[in-house]
């Protein structure tokens, strides 16, 4: 997440958007397989279930959580 820093005037130039803020990530992840064979042919199947909540604290978003 870019955001805007800032430099002393004394610098005399702006600076450059950078990775500043903080990100937490809060969840877990549920993944099922199958792989099998059939003669020649072998196949995999699989399901990936990820509920997650994102809060970017340095944001001054108060810690409010992003579904």
């Amino acid at each position: 997440m870019l955001i805007a820093r800032t430099y002393p005037a004394v610098l005399g130039v702006n600076a450059p958007a950078g990775n500043n803020g903080k990100l937490e990530t809060r969840g877990w992840e549920i993944s099922l397989n199958w792989r099998d064979r059939a003669g020649a042919l072998s196949y995999h199947i699989g399901v990936i279930f990820l509920p997650t909540k994102r809060c970017f604290p340095i944001l001054g978003t108060e810690n409010h959580w992003f579904r």
